[in-house]
């Protein structure tokens, strides 16, 4: 888990440097999204505990800090509802929550790292989202790509790790009218 010594970085850094996203974060709970750049050292958002997130709806029409936005997202997604408005069509449409089957998970036609599960594919559920989501950002300036981890639940009680890359940059969400500041655009995943 990235360090809690490492929130003060973002205070540290030129408020110049940092878009109001980064600039507003403050420490909230005990998880962590760490942010880093080859220009910047590495440092931490913290994530709201699902429980006391804001909605993505709320959230995106904050238009505030990368921080919500996350802590919506994967607070939604844990609770099985809600996670669409804090992404684009698009962005939905790479999970395979109405079209997975058995055949998505194994055999020769198996989606390769694996299917994109936003709350729950064929018989896997989100179970959890690591709370810890590294940047791979070359700045501090939009787009951004978060990564993190995220378990699903299998039929016979274990657990399978994906990996997901969420882009954030500009976007209208799904059920709005406008674009918003800070939206997932895009989603990718890796075993």
């Amino acid at each position: 888990m990235v360090s809690v010594a490492l929130v003060a970085a973002i205070a540290a850094c030129a408020p110049s440097r940092h878009p109001p996203a980064l600039a507003q974060a403050a420490p909230m709970a005990p998880s962590t999204t760490a942010l880093s750049s080859p220009a910047a050292t590495v440092q931490a958002l913290r994530l709201m505990p699902a429980g006391t997130s804001p909605t993505c709806q709320q959230a995106v029409r904050a238009r505030d800090t990368l921080q919500n936005l996350l802590s919506a997202y994967r607070a939604a997604r844990l609770a099985g509802a809600g996670a669409e408005g804090c992404a684009t069509p698009a962005a939905v449409a790479s999970y395979c929550d109405t079209s997975c089957t058995a055949a998505s998970f194994s055999g020769p036609t198996a989606a390769s790292p694996g299917p994109v599960c936003l709350y729950r594919c064929w018989k896997y559920r989100v179970v959890a989202i690591d709370s810890q989501a590294i940047s791979g950002a070359d700045d501090l300036d939009a787009p951004f790509w978060f990564h993190w981890a995220v378990t699903l639940g299998t039929p016979d009680g274990g657990t399978v790790t994906t990996h997901e890359e969420l882009k954030i940059e500009q976007g209208r969400p799904v059920g709005a009218s406008s674009t918003f500041p800070f939206v997932i655009t895009a989603v990718t995943t890796s075993l």
